[in-house]
């Protein structure tokens, strides 16, 4: 008789430490027994031999003697017995004796499905005797009771007595609820429950098969041993299978079987079992809660798991097996084992860091060597496979029974290991010369290794789970006073006379000896060693209030009514009308569609490393930003409880309970501007030592040309926060704000820039004034100075809405930030403090402004003419045009956030790229939600030398050889653009409840507006729709450049300009810019009154200009609208023009008739006689009218007359 190792399901739990941790090639070392013989479900024996017994079966507790030794799996459950019998290359048949039954009962005895039936009669002692082909494998099952519905794809069989048989689809269709098994009896049969029941008594099958190309779905089924049993390929899909043994269970050698979308709920063993078999693909199921365990996999290889939700079961999921990929799975809240995998070749497996454990990320590593890996990675779970060389430290894993696995791993140490309930298990198979210390786990086993040290440990289990099998040399302890590890099974036993905290007598465990066991728990308190930090928001990220009749008014982000930025104002010497405070930062903001993040879970990463002991505390310091950053460093912010809170005495309370009783400053836009003012008061007082690191991210510390735009425009950044505040109002909030020109470019600016920033070009508009007082540049502080306030220019102070144009800046205001900047330009950082500068690049980002021109265009649609007519009135409009680089965040140049001497240490942030292969859309106001930047900061923190996060450099980012082009486009015209990428992104303006706001959801894209001019930028490479919707009658001209990034900068590669082309408040122009660039841009259309037919069509002409198509109807049209302009002064002149325009729409008709005869000859002559007539109303227009035919319709006249001939 063989040996049966039988386990009683109350005991299960106490083994898992011989399933989970004993290698798959030790339990092949011993012939006898297969995996599961480590992990037995109640009333289950499987082996070789001629004698079978069960003793705790729920059921019956039968016992199997068979003439003949045969390989066989016998499960005893509620209400049915199943013998898996394998093939026999020794013996046909058997004569089997079944004993343990009930006496003188009939019994239903199956064979491979529910036609292979016969009855099976137990004798007066509950015998019962019949005769088995064991030539073959077979699938036996008894059962107290018969009933099975089948259906079969000739005649649909039993479905007509249960639901609808399509014959064509080979489809049944429940249309009622059924209480009985249903076995599908042939290929191809698809199975909808329609909702419906398939209800048991606790025995049998609910669905059953051995057939494939089935679809069984949308049933619900409930009260089997096992609810859905298949054996070969097919689909389950949308069940919901509750109350079972077993709720989905497959066996075979590859089926191939998905299982998807299903809910796998309370069935007493498992959820879902896969038994020997492969190929399957589980994907987007709800598996709990309580099932015993969720997913059950044994024997079984090549299987994929996908998107599954496993929760609220005993177990989560148990994997044996090889060749398995795991993506995008979530376990959770299991109640004794979230998740557990064992390999005979844990290489072959593919499992993502996207499947989590209690919410924290699963590592499954493979081939790595010198790696550090700590708790920034917040894993549930770790594996190393043929890993070297590697660091695993204080690191925090899941609950229940997380994995640490080392497997093929040498050389490599795990300190400072731990759960919060100190129940990792840990595993070292083929492992050697490994280091285990000062870890915090359950038990550890150790397989086929050699030269491991384990010491120092505390191990919690109080069973004794810890083994070596077999493992040469490698030993748990070292010499005293180092000593062994805190064995919890030997906590009562344990005796130290001596007081040595070292147990008197050795501990034995199997395999192993520790000879110095410890007598105490070890305490692994973190050593002290980083500063609290204390973090300085950006201009406009803190909040603020006021009281309003003993209520709190939120006035920052102000809301859509009342009159929060009006309560926000400041007196012209730039003090608070009224008494506003803060209390809280802007961690997310604005609207649903363009708020989000600002430093969410930037603040969650502060968060975590306090809980994590790795920092005492942090404190976000909101201020009011309206002040200048001195005054808040020197006099205080108000806070919500009247106090006035200095960040210098916040600072210090911060650095007297920090582990090194200092603190690191992170600081972000404005708030590095704050820190080095606090920076100058800490020194005044002696105090500086008090800050161990200053981190400036994206700091303007010299300024930024955009704060010139918001100065005297209102172009307005708190857009970026998600707010809905004008241009106008935006200026006017910021005309008395020192914080607001604390922002300007500074004299430093000026003198570090190489090129100017400012320029004037226009001769024929009110920005010749600029150019004849300054010069076609600003190259002086003096200059710059003189132009923001108007001294020299004489311009007078405009109308709050008169935002096109120039502010005339607050003199006094003005001269007290650049007395501020020079103090903060000069300042050095003391020498024990570290500090370092983070800047954004790769976006556009303003860099100066172009003060041009445009010539006027006035634009006159013609009754019955659909094409307005455009014509040049010799006018000229004032343009100022933004200049961009892409040294830059959007927001912030990178020379001014690289200000400081070269031995401070500078890195770039390459946000174009990040932004490129990642969701989220980061830029200089959310650049600390980027995870990498994240962890960098981070690693500073904690004083970890690790090496540098993807996207973040130590220099210029260079690669330009793969740099994607970007395009720029401007757009002068009563028309709005909005743009579409292949994912459906969206950049442009939308309105939302009334207000019109801009959307940037493609990747690296921007969307700048003044008045009619717009200025677009997106990446190369995309396909990208283009749409233009007018809003007014009006000519516009629409420039587009192709630019490439080069060591020198930015290099124009190609352009295309459309010029004074017509539209209407009805029109929709449209065209794409594929991957490929303006190369192959497509044609330019419009629709003028969108009634989806274009009247007209032009493509670009690359690298020059694409003007208006004049035809005769459009020089008609040239003529009235002239008329009406008072250029031609005359009717009867008028009406001649028209006469002889008709003239040649007659001429152009012939000879377009002939072209449809393809008459040569005569053609030819028309063309001639065309091109004369053209040339006779030229010299009368020349010549015969001179008073009535003024120059400019002349100059209009001519040119098109000229542009129409036939060549």
């Amino acid at each position: 008789m063989i040996e049966i190792k039988i386990i009683k399901k109350s005991a299960i739990f106490l083994l898992i430490g011989a399933f989970l941790f004993c290698a798959i090639s030790v339990l092949s070392a011993q012939a006898q027994e297969a995996p599961e013989d480590l992990f037995r479900i109640p009333g289950i024996i499987e082996g070789t031999g001629k004698n079978f017994a069960i003793t705790d079966s729920e059921y019956l507790n039968i016992s199997l003697t068979s003439s003949e030794d045969i390989t066989a799996r016998i499960e005893s459950a509620p209400e049915m017995i199943v013998m898996d019998i394998r093939a026999s290359n020794e013996s046909y048949f058997s004569n089997f004796i079944l004993s343990g039954l009930s006496a003188n009962t009939t019994y239903h005895k199956y064979q491979d499905d529910y036609h292979n039936y016969a009855p099976l009669i137990s004798d007066e002692n509950g015998k019962a005797f019949f005769v088995q082909d064991v030539s073959q494998d077979h699938l036996v099952f008894i059962q107290p009771r018969k009933s099975t519905k089948y259906i079969n794809s000739i005649t649909g069989g039993d479905c007509g007595s249960i639901g609808n048989w399509n014959a064509d689809s080979k489809t049944c269709t429940l249309n009622t609820d059924v209480n009985d098994t249903i076995q599908i009896d042939s290929d191809g049969i698809t199975l909808d429950g329609n909702g419906h029941k398939v209800i048991g008594t606790g025995t049998g099958y609910g669905i059953t098969t051995k057939y494939s190309q089935y679809i069984i779905k949308n049933l619900i089924v409930s009260g089997f041993l096992r609810g859905i049993f298949v054996r070969k390929s097919g689909s389950i899909i949308s069940n919901t299978v509750t109350g079972n043994s077993y709720g989905i269970y497959m066996e075979g050698a590859n089926p191939g079987v998905n299982i998807s979308n299903n809910s796998v709920s309370a069935n007493t063993i498992n959820g879902i079992y896969l038994y020997n078999t492969k190929n399957n693909i589980i994907s987007n199921n709800i598996i709990g809660p309580d099932n015993w365990v969720g997913l059950f996999q044994t024997s079984s290889d090549y299987n994929t798991y996908e998107n599954n939700d496993l929760s609220g079961n005993q177990m989560g999921a148990v994997l044996y097996g090889n060749h398995n990929i795991l993506r995008g799975n979530t376990l959770y809240d299991n109640s004794e084992s979230n998740f557990y995998i064992k390999s005979s070749d844990m290489m072959t497996n593919d499992i993502g860091i996207d499947n989590t454990i209690d919410g924290k990320p699963i590592y499954y590593e493979k081939n790595v060597s010198n790696k550090t890996y700590d708790d920034s990675m917040n894993a549930g779970a770790f594996y190393c496979v043929h890993c070297e060389n590697i660091i695993l430290k204080n690191v925090s894993l899941a609950d229940k029974r997380a994995q640490m696995v080392f497997w093929h791993t040498d050389n490599s140490l795990v300190e400072g290991l731990t759960s919060e309930d100190k129940s990792i298990t840990v595993a070292l198979d083929y492992a050697t010369n490994n280091i285990i210390r000062k870890n915090t786990f359950n038990w550890i086993k150790v397989a086929y290794g050699s030269g491991n040290n384990i010491y120092n440990n505390n191990i919690m289990s109080p069973d004794m789970m810890t083994s070596i099998y077999p493992s040469f040399g490698s030993l748990f302890y070292q010499p005293l006073p180092i000593g062994g590890n805190y064995w919890k099974r030997n906590e009562a036993r344990c005796k130290d006379i001596n007081n040595d905290k070292i147990c008197d007598d050795q501990f034995f465990f199997d395999g192993g000896t520790d000879i110095y066991p410890w007598a105490q728990e070890f305490d692994f308190n973190t050593p002290s060693c980083c500063s609290s930090v204390m973090f300085l928001p950006g201009i406009k990220a803190s909040r603020l209030y006021k009281k309003d009749g003993g209520s709190e008014d939120q006035l920052w982000e102000p809301n859509y009514f009342g009159n929060d930025l009006e309560d926000l104002a400041l007196s012209e010497s730039g003090e608070s009308i009224n008494d506003v405070y803060t209390k809280d930062i802007i961690e997310e903001a604005g609207l649903p569609i363009i708020g989000g993040n600002i430093y969410k879970t930037f603040v969650d990463k502060l968060e975590a490393l306090k809980n994590d002991g790795a920092i005492n505390d942090y404190n976000l310091f909101a201020y009011d930003w309206r002040k200048s950053v001195e005054d808040v460093a020197q006099s205080g912010t108000l806070y919500f409880d009247g106090a006035m809170k200095l960040a210098t005495a916040e600072l210090k309370n911060l650095a007297e309970n920090s582990q090194n009783k200092k603190v690191t400053i992170i600081a972000h836009s404005n708030g590095g501007l704050l820190a080095k003012a606090i920076m100058q008061e800490l020194e005044k007082s002696g105090e500086a030592g008090k800050v161990d690191k200053i981190i400036l991210v994206g700091t303007p510390q010299m300024g930024t040309p955009l704060a010139i735009l918001s100065m005297l425009y209102g172009y307005d950044e708190s857009a970026l926060f998600g707010t809905l505040i004008s241009q106008s109002e935006a200026r006017t909030l910021a005309e008395n704000m020192p914080g607001a020109y604390g922002l300007l470019p500074s004299e430093k600016y000026l003198e570090r820039m190489e090129e100017p920033f400012i320029s004037f070009s226009s001769e024929n508009t009110r920005y010749k004034d600029f150019k004849d007082v300054y010069g076609e540049n600003i190259d002086s502080f003096d200059e710059l100075r003189k132009f923001l306030t108007g001294e020299d220019d004489g311009r007078e102070k405009p109308d709050a809405d008169e935002i096109d144009l120039e502010n005339v800046l607050n003199e006094n205001i003005l001269d007290e930030a650049v007395e501020m900047h020079q103090r903060l330009d000069e300042w050095t950082p003391p020498s024990n403090v570290e500090v370092m500068e983070i800047a954004g690049w790769g976006l556009d980002t303003v860099s100066g402004v172009d003060y041009t021109e445009k010539e006027k265009m006035d634009c006159y649609a013609s009754p019955g003419f659909k094409i307005p007519s455009c014509i040049g009135i010799g006018e000229y409009e004032p343009v100022y045009e933004p200049q961009f680089t892409v040294d830059g965040d959007k927001v912030v140049v990178a020379p001014s956030a690289l200000m400081l001497p070269e031995s401070v240490k500078k890195y770039w942030v390459d946000l174009y790229n990040y932004n490129d292969n990642n969701i989220s859309d980061r830029k200089h106001s959310n650049i600390l939600e980027m995870n990498p930047l994240q962890q960098f900061l981070s690693d500073i923190i904690e004083n970890k030398d690790n090496s540098l996060p993807e996207y973040i450099e130590t220099s210029r980012p260079d690669d330009y050889e793969n740099a994607k082009p970007r395009i720029r486009m401007s757009l002068y015209s009563p028309l709005d653009i909005h743009l579409k990428d292949s994912a459906g992104n969206k950049t442009g303006p939308e309105i939302i409840d009334g207000h019109t706001i801009i959307k940037e959801e493609i990747p690296n894209s921007y969307y700048y507006q003044f008045g009619e001019r717009k200025y677009i930028g997106f990446p190369g490479g995309e396909n990208i729709q283009v749409v233009m919707n007018g809003y007014a009658l009006g000519s516009y001209t629409l420039q587009l450049e192709e630019v490439k990034i080069t060591e020198e900068g930015d290099e124009v590669i190609a352009h295309t300009v459309f010029t004074n082309l017509p539209t209407t408040a009805d029109t929709t122009v449209s065209f794409n810019i594929p991957e490929t660039g303006l190369a192959d841009m497509t044609t330019l259309k419009a629709d003028m009154d969108s009634d989806g037919v274009n009247e007209y069509e032009i493509n670009k002409i690359l690298n020059g200009t694409a003007v208006p198509i004049v035809t005769i109807e459009t020089i008609s049209n040239n003529v009235d609208h002239l008329a009406k302009l008072g250029f031609i002064t005359d009717v009867k002149t008028q009406n001649f023009l028209q006469v002889k325009i008709r003239e040649l729409s007659h001429a152009k008709d012939m000879i377009e008739k002939m072209d449809s005869k393809d008459n040569k000859n005569p053609k030819a002559n028309q063309i001639k006689l065309f091109n004369k007539k053209i040339d006779d109303l030229i010299r009368f227009i020349e010549n015969k009218f001179p008073q009535t035919i003024l120059s400019p319709a002349k100059e209009t006249l001519i040119k098109n007359l000229e542009s129409i001939k036939i060549k």
